[in-house]
């Protein structure tokens, strides 16, 4: 049944819009493709977790170093970055005022 709302309709009834017929798949197939995609689906969330984690610790990594080092925040201005044309060193410099 179609959706106005989805825009989602019977596979059938899209496949035959666009002139398409159904794809017959051998038992080795299918389950190759459904372990195929489970299996890209596990990896791929883990390495978004995993990446989402390097850049946090990239961000501490170099807090603590410009701590360590005793160094400013004079570096990370906003005014001396939008100067520039490197959008993510404009993102990268962005720092909450507390």
């Amino acid at each position: 049944m179609y959706s106005e709302k989805t825009g989602v309709d019977r596979a059938d009834k899209v496949l035959a819009a666009h002139g398409l017929t159904p794809l017959e798949l051998k038992p080795k197939e299918g389950l190759a493709l459904i372990n195929g995609t489970q299996f890209i689906s596990a990896i791929s969330s883990e390495a978004l977790i995993r990446s989402e984690l390097v850049s946090k610790t990239a961000d501490v990594v170099a807090a603590m170093t410009t701590e360590g080092l005793a160094g400013t925040s004079n570096a990370f201005i906003q005014e001396i970055h939008n100067a520039k044309l490197h959008k993510g060193q404009k993102i990268i410099a962005k720092v909450k005022k507390y």
